[in-house]
Formats: structure tokens, C-alpha cells, sequence
């Protein structure tokens, strides 16, 4: 698996270098944005799997930011930081998604301990994306066989003939069967 890329939002510049030294050392690729737009700029022009943002932003805030990118990239983990901790904002931040709310100051330790939980998520999230296209691309395969199993038995409730379908599914070769016909080795009727 390849490195999981953490994109770091924070208008404070020691924070932003400070988390950035950090991840890179914890082996993350990481971009750090100082403003929300800078931040959905960042999420239009590269895959994350993390986005760790502050809460409290120039221009649009932290909350606006993660509801623009979770539209960008639905899959995209989110982990809100602040300093100012509300009820109402942490509310604000799990109903948009927000897999974490840390407080300022953190300890390294929450941060390494919650970043692992998003990256676990991510991975299932979008394990959970393959397995519904994949049960979408078998449910579409049975609703064809479905359709081939009507048409043989309408095939075969003819009187005295009946269809066998040779090959795979999705062909649509048959031969027609009479039980009253002699028929050699080699298939010929007599």
C-alpha cells in the first residue's frame, strides 16, 4: 500500500509546520493549505485520504471546508481541529461527516492515534465502493440470466421441442430438440 496522503489545513503557520514535520516523519505524504480555499483548490488537484482541517479559517471556515470537500471527494476521510470547542460546533462537524474533533492543544499521540482510525476508514470505505459495484455488476449478470432462463422456458414449452443452449451465457446458439426424431452419433436426424 502506498503512502496515505494527509492534507492539513490550518491559517496558523507553527501549527501547519509543526503537524506537517510530524506526519512526514509518521511516514504520510502530506500538503498543508492555509485557507479553506486553498484547501478545495488542493482537493481538485489530488487524491487524499485525510484531511485533517481547523475549525476556524479565513474566508470560508473549517466546517464549510469539509462539506466542499466531501462533495469533491466523497471518500475522503475529515478530522476537525479547534481550539474553541463547542457543543454545537462539534455537532456541526459530525453531522458533515468529521470522523474525529481534537482539541487544541493536542497531544502528538491523538493525532498519530486518530489519523491511524481515518486511514482504517478510508480503506474501508473504499473497499465498501468496490463491493457495491461489484454486487451491481452480478446483479446486472443475473437479471440477463433471468431474462435467458424466460426465454427458455417459453422456448421450450413447445409441444414435442424443446431448446438446449449451447456455449456460455451470454450466447445464443440453441438447437432445437424433437424426442421423436432418430438421431445418429453425429447428431444428423433420420
Amino acid at each position: 500500500m502506498s503512502q496515505p496522503r494527509i492534507l492539513v489545513v490550518d491559517d496558523n503557520p507553527q501549527v501547519l509546520t509543526f503537524l506537517g514535520d510530524f506526519l512526514k516523519d509518521q511516514d504520510f505524504t502530506v500538503q498543508l493549505a492555509a485557507t479553506g480555499e486553498e484547501a478545495l483548490e488542493a482537493g481538485r488537484s489530488a487524491d487524499f485520504d485525510v484531511a485533517i482541517v481547523d475549525y476556524k479559517l479565513p474566508g470560508i471556515d473549517g466546517l464549510q471546508t469539509i462539506e466542499e470537500l466531501s462533495k469533491i471527494a466523497p471518500d475522503l476521510v475529515t478530522i476537525i481541529m479547534t481550539g474553541f470547542p463547542t457543543l454545537d460546533s462539534s455537532i456541526k462537524a459530525i453531522r458533515l461527516g468529521a470522523s474525529d474533533y481534537i482539541l487544541k492543544p493536542f497531544k502528538l499521540e491523538e493525532i498519530s492515534i486518530s489519523l491511524k482510525r481515518a486511514v482504517r476508514e478510508r480503506a474501508l470505505r473504499l473497499e465498501i465502493r468496490q463491493l457495491k459495484k461489484r454486487t451491481s455488476n452480478f446483479e446486472s449478470n443475473i437479471g440477463g440470466l433471468r431474462d435467458e432462463i424466460k426465454i427458455n422456458k417459453n422456448i421450450g414449452s413447445g409441444k414435442g421441442s424443446s431448446s438446449i443452449y449451447r456455449g456460455s451465457p451470454g450466447e445464443k446458439r440453441s438447437q432445437e430438440i424433437n424426442p421423436n426424431a432418430n438421431v445418429d452419433n453425429q447428431g444428423d436426424s433420420r
